[in-house]
């Protein structure tokens, strides 16, 4: 093998190759003279060597108080290697036990480690599915965004709609913003004339329905919580699960899109502008 190709495998460089085979045909020089020989400025031929020093290709000396570079022994420059080896192995074990100390830390604040299940929580009732939504928003990191498809509770659940309020409340203290999609109601447009005070984006994309029924969806990055009530009560349910959610999110953001269509082009229509006049200047859901 040629002595170039033997310089490229080590690593070297075209130049501190070229810096190299000088020192092996002339021998110990300074960087002044080095750089004569290569055609490159004094301070290339200088950094370069230096560079060469640390990885123990080369050695200085000072003969006569100037620094003169030369080739080191394969010997010393492998028992160099052999040396590093020893210190680089060392600091790595010193890192994986650490890295260890680790694991239960990562087990315990992350709870998308691998192989773990989506964990679900049922709860019935109106308190405890306010419990829920509590629960959820404190679970929400400060300044986040959720997202949120609501059919709105009617006049005939206060004690829901109150519980909502307080939620709504302690959503807008954690300054967590909400994009809501709701059905075309009386409530989607109260929600609308509150969205600038409530750190919240309505859009309405869903028809009127003469069935109203109360349901809503809330998806943050990590979990998901849903209520719905039926002739058999109050249901809500939390997921906690970041593939789930992460799903339910890109569903929402095609829906999302489609409803500012949809919106558009019901806020056009003479009954809804009189429904926003109705509840034009209203501060709080």
């Amino acid at each position: 093998m040629a002595i170039e190709d033997i310089l490229r495998e080590i690593g070297l460089t075209s130049k501190e190759a070229t810096l190299y085979l000088e020192l092996l045909r002339l021998g110990a020089q300074p960087a002044s003279s080095l750089a004569r020989l290569i055609k490159m400025p004094r301070s290339t031929a200088q950094y370069i060597a230096d560079a060469l020093v640390k990885r123990h290709l080369l050695k200085r000396q000072t003969r006569n108080g100037i620094t003169h570079y030369s080739p080191e022994s394969p010997e010393i420059i492998k028992n160099m290697l052999d040396a590093e080896l020893v210190v680089q192995t060392k600091e790595v074990e010193h890192r994986k036990t650490h890295i260890d100390l680790l694991t239960p830390y990562f087990k315990k604040y992350d709870k998308d480690a691998t192989g773990r299940k989506p964990h679900f929580e049922v709860f019935e009732g109106v308190s405890a599915s306010i419990r829920a939504f509590e629960q959820f928003i404190e679970e929400v990191p400060e300044k986040d965004e959720i997202y949120n498809y609501v059919s709105p509770a009617t006049e005939d659940h206060p004690d829901f709609r109150e519980g909502m309020r307080t939620f709504i409340q302690k959503r807008m203290l954690r300054h967590v913003r909400v994009k809501t999609i709701t059905t075309y109601c009386d409530d989607a447009f109260r929600l609308k004339a509150t969205d600038k005070s409530s750190f919240r984006t309505t859009l309405i994309g869903i028809e009127k329905n003469p069935d109203h029924i109360f349901s809503e969806i809330l998806i943050c990055k990590r979990m998901i919580i849903s209520v719905s009530y039926s002739s058999f009560g109050l249901f809500c349910t939390l997921i906690h699960d970041r593939d789930i959610a992460s799903m339910h999110r890109a569903m929402f953001e095609l829906a999302w899109e489609q409803a500012k269509v949809k919106d558009s082009q019901i806020m056009h229509t003479s009954e809804a502008i009189e429904l926003m006049k109705k509840y034009r200047g209203t501060k709080v859901y």
